[in-house]
């Protein structure tokens, strides 16, 4: 048998009483006070679910836990036509259609989609050089 310390002097002690065993701080033994990050509740954790029919892109960056960017995507995209959007689509240029309208500059003119596409053809589906005619235009 081991001689007794006085960390195990106070195991047995504080068992004799049924008290739990106060650590000092002198032993190296931690205080029982967790250090780092506090937990977030379970709202804040809970992304909002975005609707698959109304932005298919957004939803499926969420489903691969994106929804940071999902959500942000979400609020700055503007609606495109239905009917550009599947022009551009024939044409290849949908992401790059997306692309152009997301950008804060293009926004702000409140230029079509039509608008858009078009600059995009003259670009050669070209995003930036799309965007230098959009508003050398302006």
């Amino acid at each position: 048998h081991a001689p007794a310390t006085p960390k195990s002097q106070r195991k047995r002690k504080a068992a004799k009483a049924g008290e739990e065993e106060q650590p000092n701080q002198t032993d190296g033994i931690s205080s029982g006070v967790k250090c780092g990050r506090p937990k977030q509740s379970q709202d804040a954790a809970q992304p909002a679910k975005i609707d698959e029919k109304e932005n298919p892109s957004a939803a499926a960056l969420q489903r691969r836990g994106r929804a940071g960017k999902a959500k942000m995507a979400a609020a700055t995209a503007p609606r495109l036509d239905e009917k550009v959007l599947a022009e551009a689509e024939a044409l290849g240029m949908s992401g790059a259609l997306r692309n152009l309208a997301s950008r804060d500059v293009i926004i702000e003119q409140g230029l079509s989609a039509a608008a858009l596409l078009r600059a995009l053809q003259q670009a050669d589906g070209l995003v930036n050089k799309a965007k230098t005619i959009l508003l050398s235009s302006t």
